[in-house]
C-alpha cells in the first residue's frame, strides 16, 4: 500500500503525542501540524480504514500495531538522512532536519538500510519496535566523563535546533565529554579543540552513542 507524506506525518505527530500508550486528541494533532480540525477528521478516517490507527469519538485516536511499525520506519529513515546530510555533507543542525524530512518519505527501506551499514549505524537503533530504539543511545546528559561520543539523533524540537546552530556546535566530530567542576550548570564537551557547554536540558535531548559503537567512517 502507498502512503503519501502527509499520512506519514500524521501518524508521527500521534506517536510523538504520546499515541502508542493512550488516545491522543484531535485538537492536538491539529496544533502539532498547524491544520484545521476538518482536516484531522478526514485523515483520521482514511488512516482508520487502512488499519493504522483505532479512534473513537471523543476519546482519541491511537497507533495500531501497524501503524507503529509504519511510524518506526519513517522515524529510523529520518535518523538515518539528519546523520549523513551532518556528517558527510556539512549540512547545519536545522538543516539536515528540514531535508531528512522530505527524504525520509521518498528513500525505500533497502535504502535506508545500506544508507545504516555505509553510516556504521548501530543496528539495535533500527529496531522496528520504537520502544526498543532507548536501548541503543543514551542522552548526552548521562555520558560519562571521558567518554568520546558520537551524536546520532537529537529531539525533533526547532527550538533546540536553533539554538545548537546558535552556539556553533558541529555536528559532525566525535565529542569528549568533559568534567564539570561542582560550581558549574549542565555538561561540556570538546570537539576538535573548542569547548562547549550545553544546559542540562539541552544535553537531556541529544542522544548518544560511543564512537567506537556509532563512529565515523
Amino acid at each position: 500500500m502507498n502512503r503519501s507524506s502527509n499520512q506519514e506525518d500524521y501518524l508521527k505527530a500521534i506517536f510523538e503525542a504520546g499515541g502508542d500508550e493512550g488516545p491522543v486528541s484531535n485538537k492536538e494533532i491539529a496544533r502539532r501540524l498547524s491544520v484545521s480540525p476538518p482536516s484531522v477528521t478526514e485523515m483520521l478516517t482514511k488512516l482508520k480504514t487502512d488499519g493504522l490507527i483505532d479512534s473513537a469519538p471523543y476519546k482519541g485516536s491511537m497507533l495500531t500495531e501497524r501503524g507503529l511499525a509504519v511510524c518506526s520506519q519513517v522515524l529510523s529513515s529520518h535518523k538515518m538522512w539528519e546523520v549523513f546530510l551532518r556528517r558527510h555533507l556539512g549540512y547545519s543542525w536545522q538543516e539536515s532536519h528540514a531535508d531528512a524530512h522530505l527524504l525520509e518519505h521518498i528513500a525505500p527501506s533497502r535504502m535506508v538500510e545500506r544508507l545504516a551499514s555505509y553510516l556504521n549505524f548501530p543496528s539495535e537503533c533500527l529496531d522496528h519496535e520504537l520502544k526498543e530504539m532507548g536501548a541503543c543511545p543514551i542522552p548526552l546528559s548521562a555520558a560519562a566523563p571521558g567518554a568520546t561520543v558520537n551524536i546520532l539523533w537529537t529531539k525533533e524540537d526547532e527550538n533546540l535546533l536553533a539554538a545548537l546552530d546558535e552556539l556553533g556546535l558541529p555536528a559532525n566530530v566525535p565529542l569528549k565529554v568533559l568534567a564539570a567542576s561542582p560550581s558549574e550548570e549542565g555538561v561540556k564537551v570538546q570537539a576538535n579543540t573548542q569547548t562547549f557547554t550545553l544546559s542540562k536540558t539541552m544535553a537531556a535531548e541529544i542522544y548518544v552513542a560511543n564512537a567506537d559503537r556509532g563512529g565515523e567512517e
